[in-house]
């Protein structure tokens, strides 16, 4: 699994699912604020707010494609002090750390997903930013930091990913005994990337894992 591929497919699961639980989640807020402004008033305040935000990320979006990085900072640092409770807020800083990585940015890259990982308390869009940020502190060769932040964690339907980053770690540190197992954990979870571990094992120059 690409944890880049499937952004798309990630904004539009995020979309339906704000869309049918956001209300409900902001439920035991009205208690509080109902009557300032009312069930229907608070609904309607909270319908506009999306609208705005998904506006404000396609607005990001293009700015990033078409490269205009003054542009595109200005827009997301609105989305981040004005939508900040809404998920594009943190699919918008995703964007920005794509691009801060695709133009050898790091520095930039790694704060944008510190703020993303902080950010958001959705368990799939945690693993992304979490993976993202240990492959960023590696590209920066900080390698003991990707290490203590994806070395513990419950890795969920994200195994092959998390094993194939801790391998590219353990490698780096010298440890190919260790670097063997996590490859050969992430071929046998059914990765997607399994021709590229296998070379990775291969250059190990250990025994690799029997194919299925």
């Amino acid at each position: 699994m690409d944890i880049y591929a499937s952004e798309e497919e990630q904004v539009e699961a995020l979309k339906k699912w704000w869309k049918e639980n956001g209300r409900s989640i902001i439920a035991g807020a009205i208690i509080g604020i109902g009557g300032v402004l009312g069930w229907k008033g608070w609904i309607e305040y909270q319908d506009q707010r999306s609208v705005q935000a998904s506006s404000q990320y396609e607005q990001l979006v293009k700015a990033l494609k078409d490269d205009k990085k003054d542009l595109s900072e200005k827009i997301v640092k609105q989305i981040k002090s004005e939508y900040k409770s809404t998920p594009y807020a943190v699919m918008s800083v995703l964007h920005v750390a794509k691009y801060q990585v695709g133009k050898a940015d790091l520095i930039g890259a790694i704060a944008s997903l510190k703020w993303a990982y902080e950010n958001t308390n959705t368990a799939e869009i945690k693993h992304v930013t979490r993976l993202r940020l240990a492959t960023a502190y590696i590209e920066s060769n900080k390698i003991d930091e990707a290490y203590k932040l994806i070395k513990d964690v419950n890795q969920g339907s994200f195994t092959a990913l998390y094993e194939d980053l801790l391998g590219d770690i353990h490698a780096l540190k010298n440890e190919p005994a260790k670097a063997r197992n996590n490859y050969q954990a992430a071929l046998l979870m059914g990765t997607k990337n399994r021709q590229f571990i296998q070379m990775k094992l291969d250059d190990l120059g250990l025994v690799s894992v029997v194919e299925k």
